[in-house]
């Protein structure tokens, strides 16, 4: 609704837990007509993503599996602010585009080449 689409035709996946708040459409794009701070924050989220989106696809087609994977490892990691969290391999051969085994592994800044 913010971006005058009433329906946007996504499924929305979560990739690690977390809490959320929900409002109404109707309440959300009211407040953001108003030309509040709600307002310049979301147009800021929304290029941010959009930056994010077109950088992550010019890279993706270069990178190995490898390189994907530690590149999405270090967002993760810095998206929860934390050097360790759990994910299935399932989840991360998704996030990919490849197999993998049904078991769990650990993601961490060191298994992605960056120990802060």
């Amino acid at each position: 609704m913010v971006l005058n689409v009433p329906v946007v035709p996504l499924r929305i996946v979560t990739q690690l837990s977390s809490e959320a708040l929900m409002i109404k459409g109707s309440q959300l794009l009211a407040e953001f007509n108003r030309g509040s701070t709600l307002q310049r924050l979301l147009l800021k989220y929304a290029y941010a993503q959009q930056s994010q989106i077109i950088q992550s696809t010019v890279c993706h087609s270069p990178q190995t599996i490898r390189q994907r994977l530690c590149r999405w490892l270090l967002v993760i990691s810095d998206c929860v602010q934390a050097d360790t969290f759990e994910v299935t391999q399932e989840h991360i051969a998704n996030m990919l585009g490849a197999s993998a085994q049904p078991h769990h592994t650990r993601g961490s800044r060191a298994a992605a080449g960056r120990a802060d």
